[in-house]
């Protein structure tokens, strides 16, 4: 579960773990989850401040992820391009 991100252990509930925000910027739907601040110890070792998902509203594509480190650190990634039911060989999935 998207829940286990947050806590590291088994499925629980989302809202539990974190805040969920629900916005629309243009074209987009953005989520953004932050995880709930349980203890300061968990606090300094949590890798991340917030997540926020890019969602393109037309095509339900994802468009952009980008995790918000300590400080104003932060690793993105943009997704362009999508190919779908293009063949593909199933050895390129066995190790």
């Amino acid at each position: 579960a998207l829940g286990s991100i947050f806590a590291n252990r088994g499925d629980v509930e989302l809202s539990d773990v974190a805040d969920v925000d629900i916005s629309q910027v243009g074209q987009y739907v953005v989520l953004s989850l932050s995880p709930l601040q349980q203890d300061n110890k968990k606090s300094r070792n949590r890798l991340f401040n917030k997540i926020e998902l890019r969602i393109n509203k037309k095509t339900c594509e994802l468009q952009r992820l980008t995790i918000h480190e300590k400080g104003s650190d932060y690793t993105q990634y943009d997704f362009a391009g999508f190919k779908y039911d293009v063949p593909v060989a199933d050895n390129l999935f066995k190790p």
